[in-house]
């Protein structure tokens, strides 16, 4: 979807980075889905690196959310997929500060998926309520300013999206993209290559 010419983003833009996926981003899914890596380049690292501006206060929170998160969550067991990380709240105030400094809001949507267990309807193929509350609470708060916002898919399977799509702009499917994934995305985004295939 892109609605208005949402994408592709304005050069050297001032992006709005939200979900956990967007700084830690799914390379690749688990057992035989997995995906032999050096390195993983998140979805912030990719648009920094191509000149885009991210708000680092915002960074900072969801990373040491993440750290946090991962922390709490103890050993998995081998194959097996982690339980996923709630989506990082965020206060209003908060969110109308940062969309009056941003120009776009991004926000990546993640799912992993593997071997040895199947997906779920709810809160898996579906939006949990958390995250249907946030993308619209996002929206709107970017949306009362006259400014865009775009979904990133970092998943590795089919998701709903016919309940919620109308409230933003534009909905790229990433997939789960490897290695360098944030630089791939962020070519998407910039309009470097065409998604069309």
């Amino acid at each position: 979807k892109n609605d208005n010419n949402a994408l592709p983003l304005a050069p050297t833009s001032k992006v709005a980075l939200f979900g956990n996926s967007s700084y830690d981003l799914i390379a690749g899914g688990t057992g035989s889905g997995n995906v032999n890596k050096k390195y993983v380049v998140s979805l912030d690292q990719g648009l920094s690196a191509a000149g885009f501006v991210l708000d680092d206060s915002l960074k900072k929170s969801y990373t040491q959310f993440i750290l946090e998160q991962k922390a709490k969550r103890g050993k998995t067991p081998a194959f097996m997929l982690p339980p996923p990380i709630p989506e990082m709240p965020l206060e209003m105030g908060r969110l109308q500060q940062l969309a009056n400094d941003a120009d776009v809001a991004v926000i990546t949507v993640g799912r992993n998926s593997g071997e040895f267990s199947d997906r779920k309807v709810e809160n898996d193929f579906t939006l949990a309520p958390s995250e249907r509350a946030f993308i619209e609470n996002v929206s709107n708060t970017f949306h009362t300013k006259g400014k865009k916002v775009i979904v990133v898919l970092n998943v590795g399977g089919p998701i709903e999206v016919t309940s919620w799509r109308a409230m933003v702009d534009a909905v790229l499917l990433a997939w789960q993209p490897g290695q360098d994934g944030g630089h791939a995305i962020t070519d998407v985004l910039s309009g470097k290559v065409n998604p069309s295939g």
